[in-house]
């Protein structure tokens, strides 16, 4: 099946590969299904969460481990069980990326996982009670120029 994406044109994709959002992606509650694609041209950690049926929207993410050694948010069984994960080996987690004019100030949302069953193809973003998370995690340090931040908690940013 092709799709049209907002980053890479008209690509091929594999249907089994498509997300089912079982709950939307704030703000996108009419948008229920995404696909994950990862630039072949440009390998790093950044993947994009793409609408499958239309350019956007589309969301820079990356997986929690690639950039936090200690992000492990207390997740609710209710939305586990949602999404059907019976095995931790199931459960994929993205952080949506914030991408801001100065790119000194990226961030990623750390209050607002992506969970996803990836053998299931079940996919729910939620909201985390943990106050040890905010929406704003900036990735570039104050030395490098970048926002200044203490680990996970850099709240009301």
């Amino acid at each position: 099946m092709e799709i049209e994406t907002k980053a890479f044109g008209v690509v091929k994709i594999n249907e089994e590969d498509i997300l089912n959002f079982v709950g939307p992606i704030l703000g996108f509650e009419e948008i229920k299904q995404y696909v994950v694609l990862h630039d072949q041209n440009n390998p790093g950690p950044f993947f994009w969460l793409q609408a499958v049926n239309s350019p956007e929207p589309a969301f820079v993410v990356v997986e929690p481990g690639a950039i936090l050694t200690d992000y492990q948010p207390g997740l609710p069984e209710e939305e586990l069980s949602l999404l059907q994960i019976d095995e931790p080996s199931d459960l994929r987690m993205l952080l949506i990326v914030r991408i801001p004019d100065n790119i000194k100030e990226i961030s990623v949302n750390l209050k607002a996982p992506v969970l996803i069953n990836a053998r299931k193809g079940l996919a729910k973003q939620i909201v985390l009670e943990d106050s040890r998370y905010s929406v704003r995690h900036y990735l570039m340090p104050a030395e490098q120029g970048g926002e200044a931040h203490a680990g996970p908690e850099s709240k009301n940013r």
